[in-house]
């Protein structure tokens, strides 16, 4: 039984566990001439010890790998690539290798030694008070220093891959020491996994430091299975800060936020652990670079010490030549049971591991082994060449690998052990004389492996060397057993067992272990008979008893003589086919199935025409044509009846009529049957337009496409069809075509006439209403006796309009304003509301365009322009005849319009007020006599005057504006004026460079000034 080597003091030499195992030395245990200070980290495929030199006491950090790192023979070669590459790298951030020995049988490395102490111990020292964490200065301190020396080494082709809080040093100043960059490359994924599923540690006894392992870090790339590339490192960097920052491990997939955790925290930092944490690599910072740049953002003042210390380091990482990609691939799944075992070892390995499980050397100075021949006082030669020498009674090994050991030994005699794979161990004595050089050799013996064999009786047994030689050596007996030694490894060979009508039976050389006695059931199979398949087309998929063979034409392939077996073909479009067949002890025969028979089935059709009577459908049915493979057909056709099984599509074709096509399975000896649904084929409607128009047609009200001057519309349908042309008036007609018929239309359109006078009239598109208002006289002003009167509205004026105009019957809308102007400067926004926050140049460039447009459209009347109306024409227009303060009376609250509170001021409490904010839609109000809207508030409105404090008094026939002055006259008060404010004589001024959200304009066309 095997021994239960999981305690400590488990010391049986033979176990193979013991034999792998990884022992943590003891402070003061030596290696050479260096004496163990302390083991400063433990990883699973290296320990990391402070040691001190014996006589000068110069401490240095040394690297001892695995034992079973000396299993791979790969390893070290890996291992001396990455320490020539290694020699052009230089970063005060990881520590120096400075050589490479093998101590008793194991990989060690010197290197600088490295000073302070690990994370693990510097967050448990150093919490702050009422904290689990360090606070964001240290962590941004550490961190900055952690991606700056990471990002250096991703550029020169260096990946960590394995960092834990106990890889990482800090120095009373501050300054971080990172171990084992590039170790875990050099190892290889499947050496690292084979390590851990060997190394089932202890459980420690007392309770680990909390610390972030290699385990907590492992990517979760690796942990799929994928490749692994630089990203790895910033994954476990980020967990790292946030254990360092919050005290707590993180747990990526269900993330706390930092500053949850961590009082008055930036919750800049939240982002930087999410980003350095992603599950999706794509997703996480690409480099060292970037996630040093989501540091910086981290802390809110952009110039602080931190900020700039950050920036230093992102300063100090090279711009690489070109984008390496790196990493071994993962050749499995890390398996659950493999991450169980390293989570037992990172345990393990945080506390003091007790018993002695294999002595590395030193302790004794009897023997060393000499830098040359010359200088040795013994010279062992030993086969075969590789081999391990053990002084007996010491714990010096060595590995020799050239046949020869010279070594600096005392006079005496001495005991030497030497083992090799494949050879019995040997006990050799020597005696060495003093001051004389001695000379000694000793051969092992190749260790035997012992066959027996049980086979056909009578079989014949060969050795068959490399180049296929086959040598027999015997026979076996009556009831089939031969039994032979041979020397596992030694002069490759295989064992091969023959006998007449069997075939033979080799056994690989690989299948035994040293010393084994090994029992082999060698069973043999009669030979085949042979049979051959053919069909026709090949390519048929073959099957003998259920089992696929193969595709024909088979050649040759053998089946158990006398026995029945099935053949079978089988091919896509084909109908398979079967035959039995016994065959006689190597017999050969040809099976040909000759031509395979296609599946096919046939097309049916249930032919509709959309409205079309009964009596017509054996006439249309009889022009239909069926297009299938590029081929025309009859619905009728023969060869509909014998289509291929799959997939086909099919289209139709009729001279009236269109159908969309089908996509129909066919399946073998099965008839489909596919109802089609024709409808008439569309007619169309030809224009001939005068040249430079562009005619827009609707079909029953919907636009219909024009290509090359035609239009496609339904047949055998009333269609009402509209043309309509800008700045012409619309033309339509009812029709109705057959299929494929086509309608000339020889379009002759009529410009829209301009506005009549004395006729209200409608902008076309834009839908300006303007009302006509007839010449007329009035009195311009308030009399003194009028509520609210103030002296600008004064000396009233008789006022005589010899012409008439058109004034907008609305304040100028947003909609309107916009399809002129594709603009809207509003605060108050909706299409029907007035435009607001209008300069008094805007209002008159708006004036300026429509007038344009409508002379180039020729609606203008002669000598009329669109501009905003003067004070005179306003004030009549507002009064519509009337003559009190309003011209709907002498009393005033917001049911007349949109203003604030009542006129006069002292009229009867209850009246509604109003508290609505802004612009209401144009004409929400009641019209004046002149079908005026808005005439009292909603907006006050721009007029062409400037500005003066007095009227002019007296009487005035067709008054041009006021010319002089720095402000304009605004007339009819808005929504934020008091009621007295928006009589019909109140005027007020504003500077023409003003935007209000209660100032808009109406327009009016009038004769031009």
């Amino acid at each position: 039984m095997e021994q239960d080597d999981s305690q400590p003091g488990a010391e049986n030499p033979e176990t193979p566990s013991n034999r792998q195992r990884n022992r943590i030395l003891k402070a003061g245990e030596s290696l050479g001439n260096y004496r163990v200070v302390r083991c400063i980290c433990a990883s699973l495929y290296a320990n990391y010890y402070q040691m001190q030199h014996v006589r000068d006491l110069h401490e240095v950090t040394v690297v001892i790998f695995h034992p079973m790192t000396r299993e791979d023979p790969e390893f070290l070669d890996r291992l001396q690539s990455f320490l020539d590459a290694s020699k052009k790298f230089k970063y005060e951030r990881f520590p120096k290798i400075t050589e490479y020995a093998e101590i008793n049988d194991r990989h060690c490395l010197f290197l600088e030694p490295v000073q302070g102490m690990s994370l693990t111990n510097y967050l448990n020292e150093n919490a702050e008070p009422g904290k689990s964490g360090i606070g964001p200065d240290r962590t941004t301190r550490i961190l900055a220093q952690l991606h700056g020396a990471l990002g250096y080494a991703h550029t020169a082709g260096y990946d960590h891959r394995d960092l834990s809080s106990d890889h990482i040093f800090i120095s009373e100043k501050g300054n971080i020491q990172i171990l084992g960059l590039g170790f875990k490359s050099v190892l290889g994924i499947e050496l690292f996994e084979r390590i851990v599923s060997a190394s089932v540690l202890p459980f420690a006894k007392k309770e680990a430091i909390a610390h972030v392992t290699s385990l907590d870090a492992l990517s979760p790339e690796y942990r799929l299975g994928m490749a692994e590339d630089m990203r790895a490192d910033i994954y476990a960097v980020g967990m790292i800060g946030y254990w360092l920052l919050t005290g707590m491990k993180p747990e990526p997939a269900n993330l706390t936020p930092a500053s949850k955790l961590v009082e008055m925290l930036p919750k800049n930092w939240d982002r930087f652990f999410k980003y350095s944490m992603m599950k999706d690599r794509e997703e996480r910072y690409r480099s060292c670079k970037v996630a040093l740049l989501g540091l910086k953002e981290a802390d809110p003042e952009t110039g602080s010490e931190r900020a700039h210390f950050v920036q230093r380091h992102i300063d100090r990482i090279p711009v690489p030549k070109g984008i390496r990609q790196r990493g071994e691939s993962a050749t499995s799944v890390y398996r659950i049971t493999v991450i169980s075992l390293v989570g037992i070892a990172l345990l393990a390995l945080t506390a003091a591991i007790s018993g002695t499980i294999l002595s590395l050397g030193g302790g004794s100075e009897m023997a060393t082994k000499a830098k040359d021949l010359d200088d040795a006082d013994l010279i062992l030669r030993v086969k075969p060449a590789r081999s391990l020498v053990t002084i007996e009674g010491t714990n010096l090994s060595f590995l020799i690998r050239d046949g020869q050991l010279p070594l600096n030994i005392s006079p005496g005699e001495h005991q030497f052990k030497i083992t090799a794979p494949e050879h019995d161990p040997k006990v050799h004595t020597v005696r060495v004389l003093k001051e004389e050089l001695t000379r000694s050799a000793v051969e092992l013996n190749p260790a035997w492996a012992v066959i027996e064999v049980q086979t056909e009786p009578e079989a014949a047994i060969f050795f068959v060397d490399e180049a296929g030689v086959e040598i027999q050596i015997g026979t076996s007996d009556e009831e089939g057993r031969y039994a032979l030694r041979k020397v596992s490894g030694q002069n490759t060979y295989a064992i091969r067992i023959k006998k007449a009508g069997f075939q033979p039976y080799d056994i690989a050389d690989e299948e035994f272990s040293v010393g084994e006695e090994v029992a082999i059931e060698a069973s043999m199979e009669l030979l085949p008979s042979i049979i051959s398949v053919q069909t026709e087309p090949s390519g048929a998929a073959v099957y003998v008893d259920n089992l696929r063979i193969g595709q024909s034409p088979i050649a040759e392939f053998g089946v158990v003589p006398e026995e029945m077996h099935t053949v079978q073909v089988e091919l896509d479009g084909f109908r398979g086919a079967t035959r039995e067949i016994q065959m006689e002890v190597g017999e050969a025969q040809l099976i040909d199935f000759g031509e395979l028979i296609p599946r096919s089935g046939a097309l049916a059709f249930d032919l509709k025409f959309i409205g079309r009577e009964e009596l017509d459908l054996v006439e249309l049915s009889e022009e239909v044509r069926v297009v299938m493979e590029r081929e025309l057909f009859r619905t009728d056709a023969a060869e509909l009846e014998q289509i291929l099984e799959g997939w086909h599509e099919i289209e139709f074709e009729h001279p009236y009529y269109l159908a969309d096509p089908v996509r129909v399975r066919i399946s073998d000896r099965e008839t489909e049957e596919v109802s089609v649904e024709f409808r008439p084929k569309p007619a169309y409607v030809e224009l001939e337009v005068p040249s430079g128009l562009s005619p827009t047609v609707l079909i029953n009200g919907r636009v219909g496409r024009v290509i090359d001057g035609r239009v496609q519309v339904p047949s055998y349908q009333v269609l009402q069809v509209e043309i309509r042309i800008r700045d012409h008036l619309n033309l339509r007609r009812s029709l109705e075509l057959e299929p494929g018929r086509t309608l000339k239309w020889v379009v002759t359109p009529s410009r829209i006439p301009p506005p009549v006078l004395e006729k209200d009239w409608k902008v076309p598109y834009i839908g300006l209403a303007c009302q006509w208002l007839d010449p007329g006289s009035y009195t311009m002003g308030s009399p003194l006796k009028e509520h609210g009167r103030i002296p600008n509205e004064g000396p009233q004026t008789l006022i005589n309009l010899n012409r008439g105009f058109w004034i907008a019957a609305y304040e100028t809308t947003q909609q309107q304003y916009e399809w002129i102007m594709e603009a809207n400067p509003s605060s108050t926004r909706g299409p029907k509301k007035p435009v607001d926050s209008v300069t008094w140049a805007e209002a008159k460039e708006f004036c300026q365009r429509l007038t344009e447009k409508e002379r180039r459209a020729g609606r203008l009347p002669k000598g009329y322009v669109y501009r905003l109306p003067t004070e005179a024409e306003w004030e009549y227009a507002a009064r519509a005849g009337s003559e009190g303060a309003f011209f709907f009376g002498e009393q005033a609250d917001v049911s007349n319009g949109n203003f604030q509170g009542v006129y006069p001021r002292d009229w009867e409490e209850g009246r509604p007020s109003s508290d609505f904010y802004g612009t209401r839609e144009v004409g929400s109000y009641a019209p004046n006599a002149f079908g005026l809207y808005d005439m009292h508030g909603n907006l006050s409105e721009w007029t062409l005057d400037k500005y003066n404090g007095r009227l002019k008094g007296g009487e005035a026939t067709d008054p041009l504006p006021y010319p002089s002055g720095k402000e304009v006259t605004l007339r009819g008060g808005s929504w934020e004026n008091n009621a007295k404010l928006v009589r019909s004589a109140s005027r007020d001024r504003v500077s023409p460079q003003t935007q209000s959200n209660s100032i808009g304009f109406r327009v009016v066309l009038a004769p031009g000034l």
